[in-house]
């Protein structure tokens, strides 16, 4: 019986020095670091509430993907996949960890593992600029020029300033040879970046 209250004592006074009451505090206070760029303290944060028993129980496919998030911007690329991973094996719907595994994977050179991650989200949502995006840059880098260009045409549907949609089209429009067209819309590319500086 004394163990028990030294146990639950122990829990109160951590509590109270950290200044959360309970797992949600600390997911709140990780998402609040991670909005301002205190990634190291998001991960932390994210950390204790990830080895608490609720979470245990109760896996959260959100921090596991703000945890990525993190890990990301400080450039631990495999721990980063790995957080992404967990978050998607919670929820493979989830669109946004889709695309952040996705992203990740292209940002690593790792086109065919990319693919189907962007495939997965644009069949639950076709519209997803971002996994419409992510596939049209997976195929440009395999030289697939033509079906390149279809996907940025339809992120330029979505969204007809997309700069990067528009850049990586003008340059996938060089590679099949229509040099006037390419120069169409890289000029509109710089045009919008130079207006938004």
């Amino acid at each position: 019986m004394k163990k028990l209250f030294l146990f639950i004592f122990g829990i109160i006074l951590v509590s109270s020095f950290s200044g959360c009451t309970d797992n949600t505090d600390y997911v709140a206070k990780g998402d609040s670091y991670l909005s301002q760029g205190r990634y190291e303290m998001a991960i932390l944060n994210y950390d204790i509430a990830l080895d608490s028993i609720f979470y245990k129980i109760n896996p959260n496919d959100e921090i596991y993907k703000n945890k990525g998030i993190a890990l990301e911007n400080l450039e631990r690329y495999d721990e980063s996949l790995s957080s992404y991973v967990r978050a998607y094996e919670i929820d493979p719907e989830n669109i946004d960890t889709l695309c952040h595994v996705g992203n990740l994977l292209l940002k690593l050179e790792r086109y065919n593992d990319a693919l189907p991650y962007y495939e997965k989200a644009l069949s639950i949502k076709p519209e997803t600029e971002d996994a419409l995006y992510g596939k049209a840059r997976v195929l440009q880098f395999q030289e697939n020029y033509a079906q390149a260009n279809g996907y940025y045409d339809e992120v330029l549907i979505l969204n007809e300033n997309n700069t990067q949609a528009l850049y990586n089209k003008g340059l996938t429009l060089q590679k099949i040879g229509k040099y006037s067209e390419a120069n169409i819309y890289i000029e509109r590319a710089k045009e919008l970046t130079n207006a938004q500086n």
